[in-house]
């Protein structure tokens, strides 16, 4: 959605600066012409692909989420940070609200009513047409020809079959009929009454952006301008300056609705004096002005139709390799640093200490930490830090919901899996931690989503003894949209849990590991 309304921004204003940049250089028709990119960019909600020069590019590379049917009863709170996990013995459960759920329901919200509302506007303006509508006989005009006393200008209105209606202090004879007729006629030459109902329904998609609602203006203009071109050129030169006192005496009256499906002369003062000002210009399309449009026109197209270039976390080709390859020397600076930090670790402060485990989420040689406790008998939580500049960053922590053992409490504490999965959306990588476990009262299970660092997403599940209907159920939704790469963890992590050694000595031992294992797969 942010690409889609990044490029549109973006394109609109290129138009519009091309369009004051090339004025009087461009046929009236090219000018009204360069609203068609604007057009398909704003009715096309995805991107054509991916480049380097894209405009979107300039967004921060979001981590894609896959859409729930219903909320998961044991959803967990993902970004809270460890002094705002409690540590009580029940599982943390806070439903968080998604400001990207909540945004696209407002917008989904306008979109329905402004689409009523344009809907009614048009309803109700073919019924006051139809109903006081008297028609007119006009010879070898090829369109109907109505008058009536609910039109403030002379208009082409209906989608299907079009007609023009006149108002009644339309000359019924004489030059100015021609005049709005030819007019007419150029509209309905330029599908313009199509071009309404197109313009429209893209104010209904982007009701909420002042760009777009300016864009509509002065495409509309645009099109009063290429008639009156195009009517002139039918009509001859010789009528030019009777075509625009016909044009003063009909067109300034107040301002068009946007959401008419309508071509009419309507326009404000200023509107009508640009028009007026264009006749006595003449404007034709200089050579150079052409070239210089089908370039931009081309670049814009690069530059907006096209999505953000994207990046892998992670090559398929490390999957089978230990991910910790780097130089000694920038190893040994990452395992005094961790060393540091954990020699500085007030563990006085915290709940049970249960473990260690380094896994690479950035995938950029260089471990995080995550630093493991209890939370209470049925549930743990951890602390994320990343080396940066100044040392140690705490990044974040999330309470995970894991039974200990096949018997419950006094086990030890299993130790989480990390899956590598792949989103089926833009191929991008991500790795999961999985924690399933089993008793006799049932079972339970939770895939938590990472990139760089950051948990993203949680499918969780419960089931009572011999069901799998809930685990089935978030498999299914999980696999939707990712797909998994590898079951195989032990060449990206490495981990001390309960039973194990978790002093410093273990951490120590623990860094030194993935060091010879990034070592062997060098």
């Amino acid at each position: 959605m942010l690409e889609w309304i990044l490029s549109s921004c973006v394109l609109i204003l290129a138009v519009v600066g091309l369009r004051y940049l090339l004025r009087g250089r461009l046929s009236l028709r090219l000018q009204y012409a360069m609203w068609l990119i604007v057009l398909l960019r704003l009715l096309l909600p995805v991107s054509l692909g991916s480049s380097r020069v894209s405009v979107t590019n300039a967004l921060p590379q979001g981590v894609p989420v896959f859409s729930e049917a219903s909320e998961p009863a044991d959803t967990l709170e993902l970004t809270q940070t460890a002094a705002a996990v409690p540590f009580s013995g029940e599982p943390s459960v806070q439903p968080g609200l998604n400001i990207e759920e909540l945004l696209f329901a407002l917008w989904l919200i306008g979109v329905c009513m402004l689409l009523l509302w344009f809907a009614a506007v048009n309803i109700r303006l073919w019924r006051k047409l139809r109903h006081s509508r008297r028609m007119v006989s006009i010879e070898n005009f090829p369109l109907k020809v109505y008058i009536t006393d609910e039109a403030e200008t002379p208009c082409l209105f209906g989608l299907l079959r079009p007609a023009v209606y006149l108002t009644l202090e339309t000359p019924l004879e004489g030059p100015a009929l021609r005049h709005v007729l030819e007019h007419e006629l150029a509209h309905r030459r330029q599908g313009d009454h199509i071009w309404a109902l197109l313009r429209g329904l893209c104010l209904v998609l982007h009701w909420y952006n002042p760009l777009v609602w300016w864009a509509a203006s002065l495409s509309k203009r645009d099109a009063e301008l290429a008639c009156d071109e195009a009517a002139v050129r039918r009509l001859g030169e010789g009528e030019r300056a009777d075509y625009g006192r016909t044009l003063l005496g009909l067109s300034c009256r107040g301002r068009p609705d946007l959401l008419r499906a309508a071509t009419t002369m309507t326009g404000g003062k200023r509107a009508l004096r640009e028009r007026i000002r264009m006749l006595a210009k003449r404007p034709h399309t200089a050579h150079y002005a052409l070239v210089l449009l089908l370039l931009a026109a081309g670049a814009l197209a690069g530059c907006t139709f096209t999505g953000a270039e994207k990046t892998e976390a992670g090559p398929p080709d490390a999957l089978d390799e230990p991910v910790g390859d780097v130089a000694s020397s920038a190893a040994a600076d990452w395992e005094a640093a961790w060393l540091e930090f954990w020699d500085g670790y007030n563990l006085a402060e915290k709940p049970q200490h249960q473990g260690f485990q380094l896994i690479d989420l950035e995938f950029d040689g260089v471990p995080e930490l995550i630093v493991w406790f209890a939370g209470g008998p049925a549930n743990m939580y951890s602390e994320l830090y990343r080396l940066d500049e100044g040392g140690a960053e705490l990044v974040g922590g999330y309470s995970a919901n894991l039974v200990k053992g096949e018997t419950g409490v006094g086990d030890p504490w299993p130790e989480p899996t990390y899956l590598l999965v792949r989103s089926r959306d833009d191929g991008a990588y991500f790795w999961c931690v999985s924690s399933l476990s089993a008793s006799e009262q049932g079972s339970r299970g939770a895939w938590v989503l990472f990139q760089g660092g950051r948990p993203v997403e949680l499918a969780a599940f419960e089931d009572g003894p011999g069901e799998d209907a809930g685990r089935q159920a978030a498999w299914e939704q999980f696999d939707a949209a990712y797909e998994l790469v590898s079951w195989n963890s032990s060449a990206s992590t490495l981990s001390l849990f309960d039973g194990d050694d978790i002093s410093r000595d273990g951490l120590e031992g623990l860094l030194e590991a993935w060091t010879e294992a990034g070592a062997v797969g060098a």
